[in-house]
């Protein structure tokens, strides 16, 4: 694999001890700003090379960051400086740091996606949750550690520009197939595994080596909050099989990071054995093609920190726990499009003038169930027609309209939906304000 060095273009800082926001112990980021010149150094070569190697000249401040805090699986938000000046793009740290042959600190960066939209500089500014960031107080300097609020705050201004909160599980997907049955290079997909869990919403680093977990995970929702250990298995066979899982190192594991559940993620598992013990030990045994699953999913429908529980707490093969997710998903879906129905029904309703009257729930119930059966589909449940209409009869939505005994439509189908489309564009533009 090619790989790049570039120098960020920024003069040495003179900041007493780390000032790029390394004054706190060294492991306290799990995230960074990295800056580079365009002059110098695109961003675009990263992606283009699938990899860079970052030695940075800016002095001993960047140079300690590079050495003694950052570590494989960290977050990077890539910079521009002039004449660009914005955050243009999301990469992680490979590997590593190791000294490069004149006698520099360096480690490689792993490109994850592009903004859709570049966030500039003056938006960082304005931004009150980042007034305390390093940077935007000295901006010579190239390698910006960044706090969990940092990431919130950037997250909320990237979603704000039109950008993902989180990287489309598209290309991780093919490149998490392709590392379960490379045997030569386990750490590649010991960090992909983490680099999935990251798309899911946890927070995930690869540690790997011996005595050490393969991933550790953690989702952090106040009492819904859990953690993990993840072992990563590679196998050319495209099967794990009892010998290749030390479930004693798992507890292990487990205990030293006050994890709450242990999984294994690999191609297959061999079954009878290897499966009970498992169960006996509770850990979770995931197919590298359910944890795709679940990347494809949460890009449509996010998962949340329950569902993924639900996934690691499993007992023996997972596999259970993802068809429940599945099976739920296809109901939210289902409640979707019987919403859609249930609009076009009072739109019909209305513009028959001589039976313009309010609809209850009852009698919209009645007519879809009617519907259905001239149709040979079964007709919704009660609840679930009655959790829609109240829904767009809400004072947030306000599509509907409470009137007598029943309800009318405020709006035909078509403006209705552009109000919930405009629902979401407010709520997006709150948060990036935040």
């Amino acid at each position: 694999m090619r790989t790049r060095r570039s120098h960020a273009d920024t003069a040495p800082s003179q900041a007493r001890g780390l000032s790029c926001g390394l004054r706190e112990p060294p492991r306290t980021f799990r995230a960074w700003l990295v800056v580079a010149n365009p002059a110098r150094y695109e961003w675009d070569r990263a992606f283009e090379e699938d990899m860079v190697e970052w030695s940075s000249a800016a002095g001993r401040v960047a140079q300690r960051a590079i050495r003694e805090a950052m570590r494989e699986g960290d977050r990077v938000f890539g910079y521009r400086s002039a004449p660009y000046r914005d955050l243009y793009c999301e990469l992680a740290v490979a590997g590593p740091p190791h000294r490069t042959p004149e006698g520099t600190d360096a480690i490689e960066f792993r490109p994850v996606r592009r903004l859709r939209q570049p966030v500039p500089l003056a938006l960082l500014k304005a931004d009150p949750g980042l007034a305390d960031m390093p940077f935007l107080r000295q901006p010579q300097l190239s390698i910006c550690g960044l706090t969990e609020a940092h990431v919130t705050r950037i997250s909320h201004l990237i979603a704000g520009m039109g950008g993902e909160d989180a990287p489309q599980p598209g290309d991780l997907v093919g490149r998490l197939l392709a590392a379960q049955t490379d045997t030569s290079a386990p750490a590649r997909f010991e960090g992909l595994v983490a680099e999935a869990l990251r798309v899911l919403g946890m927070e995930a680093r690869r540690l790997g080596g011996a005595g050490r977990a393969d991933v550790v995970a953690e989702m952090r929702v106040g009492r819904g909050s859990f953690a993990a250990v993840v072992d990563a298995k590679t196998t050319g066979a495209r099967i794990v099989r009892l010998g290749q899982v030390d479930f004693h190192s798992i507890e292990e594991h487990r205990q030293a990071s006050s994890a709450d559940h242990a999984a294994v993620v690999g191609p297959r598992f061999s079954g009878g054995k290897l499966v009970t013990r498992a169960v006996e030990r509770g850990v979770a045994l995931v197919r590298t093609e359910w944890l795709v699953a679940l990347l494809r999913r949460h890009a449509q429908w996010p998962l949340t920190p329950e569902d993924l529980r639900s996934v690691f707490a499993c007992r023996g093969l997972a596999e259970r726990a993802v068809a429940r997710l599945e099976e739920a998903f296809l109901r939210q879906k289902s409640l979707a499009q019987l919403a859609a129905t249930v609009l076009e029904l009072f739109d019909q309703h209305q513009l028959r003038e001589e039976t313009s009257e309010p609809l209850s729930a009852r009698e919209v119930r009645a007519f879809l169930r009617e519907r259905a059966r001239h149709e040979g589909a079964p007709g919704p449940a009660s609840r679930e027609v009655e959790s829609v209409i109240e829904f767009l009869a809400s004072p947030v939505v306000r599509v509907l309209a409470r009137q007598d005994e029943g309800y009318v439509l405020c709006l035909p189908p078509a403006p209705a939906r552009q109000r919930l489309a405009a629902i979401e564009r407010w709520m997006a533009e709150e948060a990036s304000r935040r």
